[in-house]
């Protein structure tokens, strides 16, 4: 369940071209069910979980990952 301000809020970021990423300690598969349930997965651009990088949060690596991806 989302707060009701969430879906709006991503969607406007989206819609204004802003770039949207999840890290999260979860693992990926999980992450992206749990987003999809509650409608949001289709607004993040990327959804990284602890199983994609050695060093999870709180380690910075996550962020890197993100960036590095999307930056092409």
């Amino acid at each position: 369940m989302l707060f009701d301000e969430i879906k709006p809020l991503l969607e406007a970021l989206k819609k204004d071209k802003k770039i949207l990423a999840v890290a999260t300690n979860a693992s990926t598969v999980f992450a992206k069910k749990i987003l999809s349930y509650v409608g949001i997965e289709d607004l993040f651009s990327l959804i990284v979980g602890a199983d994609k990088v050695k060093n999870p949060k709180p380690n910075k690596e996550m962020v890197e990952y993100i960036l590095k991806t999307l930056k092409g």
